[in-house]
């Protein structure tokens, strides 16, 4: 009946899950003099929120051939250019259909100034986008987003969590748990500034930070009474609480549950990737998770949206927010 013993029951189940845990990195298959300038491309068309657009063969070619290391290679670049403005992370590929193909979910990161924070009561929020990216917007997809605890209010947590080895044992739930201060409901606004090339090679679209356009995270949303300030009663419901999401006379349902069964698994996973990404050399570590936030990944289907709709967002038990984009 409460968040602690359900993630025990987790934790109980974890080695069911392990191959996605722990997966052990591979070489790179594009060499470090290709991507630095690659990701530096991509870097700078994000912020400028730009397309692409026509590059040189040479990057080009190298764009083509990225495997999945080389994509969170580039990812790291990025949150080392970025630094204090790196706003947070995100999870995908957590649906049951993405995980029986895929060896593991992948994350993506993005910059502060794309976060917006939604009205804390029901009501409207405006999106305004520049007229450069108009064309790269896909849809929007409704999300849980975990807002990190800071270095500060867990200092001796966040120094276990770094110091534990992945490839000695999985980093459970309940230690995750810990870290948190908060789970809001969030709306994910998906972009590419790759057009065909983010269906035709994922490892580009994962690079470029896996289509990741704005994010526009919930505050303490309350309906009544206390219930829903308590993190513990959160997390106990965040698997079965329904949500919608609708755009005209789209609409497409969901829960938590379309996250590896439950949202804490993608933030688990996540804190052992960065565990092993920090161990074998990367730049990005599990206590860079600290004071930000994380998107759990898709609770319902893609919604496609274009400029001049309006995005109704509904989280059980939370005020209704309707989203225009402008």
């Amino acid at each position: 009946k409460g968040a602690i013993p359900m993630l025990r029951s987790l934790c109980r189940h974890q080695r069911h899950w392990r191959r996605w845990l722990v997966r052990p990195l591979r070489s790179l298959s594009v060499s470090p003099s290709s991507l630095e300038p690659l990701g530096t491309l991509l870097l700078e068309k994000r912020l400028r929120e730009e397309p692409l657009g026509e590059i040189s063969a040479d990057l080009d070619a190298a764009l083509r051939a990225l495997d999945q290391q080389d994509a969170y290679r580039i990812q790291d670049q990025h949150a080392e250019a970025l630094g204090s403005e790196l706003g947070g992370f995100k999870i995908g590929g957590t649906s049951a259909e993405a995980l029986h193909t895929a060896e593991e979910p992948f994350r993506g990161v993005f910059p502060q100034s794309f976060v917006r924070q939604l009205p804390k009561e029901a009501g409207s929020f405006v999106l305004e986008i520049p007229a450069s990216a108009a064309d790269m917007l896909v849809g929007v997809e409704a999300e849980w987003c975990f807002v990190m605890k800071g270095r500060h209010e867990a200092e001796e947590t966040w120094r276990e969590i770094e110091a534990f080895d992945p490839f000695e044992y999985d980093m459970d739930a309940l230690s995750v748990a810990a870290l948190l201060a908060d789970v809001v409901p969030a709306l994910e606004v998906c972009m590419t500034r790759l057009g065909s090339l983010s269906k035709t090679f994922p490892n580009a679209k994962t690079a470029d930070g896996a289509n990741n356009g704005y994010v526009l995270v919930g505050k303490e949303l309350q309906s009544s009474g206390n219930e829903m300030g308590i993190l513990e009663q959160k997390l106990a419901k965040l698997g079965t609480r329904k949500i919608k999401l609708s755009n005209g006379d789209v609409v497409t349902e969901g829960s938590g549950r379309a996250v590896m069964s439950h949202p804490a698994w993608a933030l688990t996973w996540l804190i052992n990737h960065l565990s092993k990404n920090k161990r074998l050399g990367g730049f990005l570590g599990p206590a860079d998770l600290a004071g930000r936030v994380v998107m759990s990944g898709a609770t319902t289907g893609l919604v496609p949206a274009r400029v001049g709709d309006r995005v109704l967002l509904e989280f059980d038990m939370y005020p209704k927010v309707e989203v225009e984009i402008r």
